[in-house]
């Protein structure tokens, strides 16, 4: 499971670069700078609470008001709360250290997670003033592409950055002025004083075809700005993860994000996760650094990561590499051709266009393509999307997949079929199959026919993967999940397996440390054929550990107890868990029928009053990033209330007498279930003399009087028990003892 994390400041670009933030500048020709010294790299947006030495704590569903006392209780200061109610961020008290108040907020009531902010940054290179022309859209095909489609305005991609120029001529009528929104200043107008933001919208969307500025490479879609970099192009990942989260809210087809961390953090995991939930075609910028890692959010491995290629198809000296980047895009380099695109209009700058490059204006190409491949094809998933503009790449680096380039260079002609063959719905036949990025999908497959489909999922370190698989009724069908390293059958490691033959089937999988990346689920047809479901869940593991009595006086209540731990046995605070029945005789459960918090280290207690033979369990419905879970059952059974036979008169040796008691439930009078004994104390042992069924007597609404006869030979030491067997109503019950001395 992956730790708590408890960082310190990140950024994006080189470490030689962190020192001078970047503000556009007005510059000759039309073209504009992006590098400009400044004298520090904090962040200039007071508007944005919180920021270096805060954390970053998640909060449980359900749970805000109690984690917010309870780190309020430990000294921190509120100073955020993000829009979804999914985190807030802290102060810590004075004196204590941000890592310290991380791992002490971590385990406070209510809390998932708790992590130092970090800052995210656009991520474009520094450059001096040039001017160039739009090379990258012919290098990409896309006057070719443009003749199948420029897009279509109901597909809207958001620009999660630092705001657009929401009057630039180039971008009207191309903009969703509705639905835009500020995170730094926390307004509805997500106006660009940075200038990134508008490049990478130009790239997308600026207007083609009008005889003016630049081209744009799916105009005829719409943009939805979402600001969360500040005027020098810094943020906060939190910013960033409200950001995300809001633009897959609005109901996006695409989001792009041409900034990101260098350090993974939850808060923005999450963000990821949620996005994905509702079917956004993802695409990130893999970072300036070029280093082996890539920068998050693209290293996830649900988001396309983009790195950057020059005019000559290399690989741009900045961009990060390694086995998760995916495609590459051009990007420009600083002593040759950059990429042409909008910048805010100004007085200084009255064309509003300028050149720029980094692995941020490789990204939007990524997202225009897919854009209008889900213009071209509405029915297309987000994993139809992304499969399709990875198998038209033109491979440019070693044969297949590289770390430099992934699947090679983008190629929108050949994606939207400008070649003349029309553009399919990816084959999922062969690895590496359509990414599976939501939660279900459906299939055929037959062993004469069409006997294998393949899927893929992205996995983190430290989720467990939980798939069902039901087929047809005549069919035997079997699902098994592959290695990452394969690209093939031949060369995969199989890791799991399960087989289904009518009803369902369910694989699961743990995956281990720096076990992140991509992984290929193939389902094959073993014998006959038919439509198959795939249900899947991801997230990390939570357990629910439970204990109760297995019986309760009758009408009394008893505690039913226990913890909700994570894979490592850490107890989990602040999760709100229900509580379901099942009395003996019902068919199905009757769910919620109270609820609780778990206390700081994961333990509860739920109070029950079973009227007859009850099951019970325990649930969590789960959290971003978190799989639901559910608690062994366990029945707990009433008591009967049954009263001790007392004698009704005098008791003498051979002379029959009449004893009596009360039993609760009430039984019919033919209903006998009261047993009478009569027991001899013999030297120190207790032996039974005779033992009697007894009478029904009077009743009300809940009570029997219950009557036996008995007689007691002779002398001695005696006692009299009354019992009743477990039932469909109550647990076996013996009443206390009555003791005689018989002269």
């Amino acid at each position: 499971m992956r730790s708590r994390r408890t960082g310190t400041l990140v950024h994006l670009l080189l470490a030689a670069v962190l020192a001078t933030p970047l503000s556009p500048v007005a510059a000759s020709g039309g073209a504009v700078s992006d590098g400009t010294a400044a004298s520090s790299v904090a962040l200039a947006s007071p508007a944005v609470p919180g920021g270096a030495g805060s954390v970053v704590v998640g909060v449980a569903p359900g749970a805000e008001s109690l984690a917010e006392s309870a780190l309020i209780e430990a000294g921190a200061a509120i100073q955020r709360r993000s829009e979804a109610g999914s985190f807030v961020v802290v102060r810590p008290p004075a004196g204590v250290a941000v890592e310290t108040f991380a791992a002490r907020a971590a385990g406070l009531k209510g809390v998932l997670y708790a992590e130092s902010e970090s800052v995210v940054r656009a991520s474009l290179v520094p450059d001096d003033p040039g001017f160039g022309s739009q090379w990258n859209l012919e290098r990409i095909g896309m006057p070719d592409a443009w003749d199948v489609t420029r897009g279509s305005s109901d597909v809207r991609i958001a620009v999660v950055d630092s705001g657009v120029d929401l009057d630039h001529p180039e971008l009207a009528g191309r903009l969703d002025t509705d639905a835009d929104y500020d995170f730094i200043e926390r307004d509805s107008q997500a106006d660009d004083a940075y200038g990134h933001g508008t490049h990478v919208a130009g790239i997308i969307a600026a207007a083609t075809d009008n005889g003016r500025g630049v081209a744009g490479i799916a105009d005829g879609c719409t943009i939805l700005p979402v600001r969360v970099l500040d005027r020098l192009g810094f943020g906060w990942a939190s910013v960033m993860a409200e950001g995300i989260r809001y633009a897959a809210d609005q109901g996006v087809d695409v989001i792009n994000i041409s900034a990101g961390d260098s350090v993974d953090s939850r808060v923005l995991s999450d963000a990821v996760d949620y996005a994905v939930s509702k079917g956004c075609v993802i695409v990130a910028a893999a970072g300036n650094r070029n280093s082996r890692t890539l920068d998050f959010p693209a290293a996830y491995p649900d988001v396309i990561a983009v790195g950057a290629v020059t005019a000559g198809d290399a690989k741009a000296p900045y961009s990060s590499y390694g086995e998760r980047l995916d495609i590459v895009a051009p990007g420009g380099e600083r002593a040759g051709l950059q990429v042409l695109s909008l910048l805010p209009v100004s007085a200084t700058n009255p064309a509003g266009t300028g050149l720029m490059h980094g692995t941020s204006m490789a990204t939007p190409h990524v997202a225009a393509v897919a854009a209008l491949l889900r213009s071209l094809n509405p029915t297309w998933t987000a994993g139809h999307v992304t499969r399709r503009i990875l198998e038209t790449a033109e491979d440019i680096g070693s044969l297949g997949k590289d770390d430099s380039y992934g699947y090679g260079l983008l190629r929108a002609d050949l994606a939207l079929g400008a070649d003349g063959d029309d553009p399919q719905a990816p084959s999922d036949d062969t690895f590496p199959g359509i990414p599976l990025l939501g939660e279900s999908v459906k299939g055929i497959v037959d062993a004469q026919t069409d006997p294998v489909d393949v899927h893929s999922v992205g996995l983190i370190a430290g989720q467990e993967l939980q798939v069902w698989i039901r087929g047809s009724a005549d069919a035997t069908i079997s699902l098994t999940l592959f290695d990452r390293s394969g690209e093939s059958t031949a060369d995969a490691a199989p890791l799991e397996s399960v087989v289904a033959t009518g009803a369902s089937a369910v694989l699961t999988y743990s995956v281990p440390e720096g076990g992140t990346g991509r992984y290929r689920l193939l389902v094959r047809a073993e014998e006959g054929g038919g439509e198959y479901a795939l249900t899947m869940r991801r997230g990390r593991p939570v357990f629910i550990n439970t204990t109760a009595p297995r019986t309760s006086a009758w009408g009394g209540s008893v505690s039913l107890s226990g913890r909700v731990v994570d894979a490592d046995g850490v107890g989990m605070g602040g999760l709100r868990i229900l509580l379901d029945m099942r009395p003996a005789g019902q068919p199905g459960w009757t769910v919620d029928v109270a609820q609780t918090l778990t206390d700081d280290a994961g333990r509860f207690r739920l109070s029950v009053r079973p009227a007859r033979p009850t099951d019970y369990r325990v649930r969590f419905e789960g959290a971003p990033g978190q799989l639901a879970a559910v608690s062994e059952t366990i029945r707990i059974s009433p008591r009967a209330a049954l009263g001790a036979p007392e004698p009704t008169g005098p008791v003498r040796r051979g002379v029959t007498f009449t004893v009596a008691g009360t039993l609760k439930p009430r039984y019919s009078e033919d209903d006998k279930v009261v047993r009478v004994t009569l027991w001899e104390k013999v030297g120190g042992t207790w032996v039974s003399r005779r033992s009697v069924l007894a009478e029904n007597r009077d009743r009300d609404a809940a009570t029997t009087r219950y009557s036996a006869r008995l007689t007691i030979p002779n002398a001695g030491t005696w006692k009299i028990t009354a019992s009743v067997p477990r039932s469909a109503r109550h647990a076996a019950t013996t009443s206390a003892a009555v003791l005689l001395s018989v002269p």
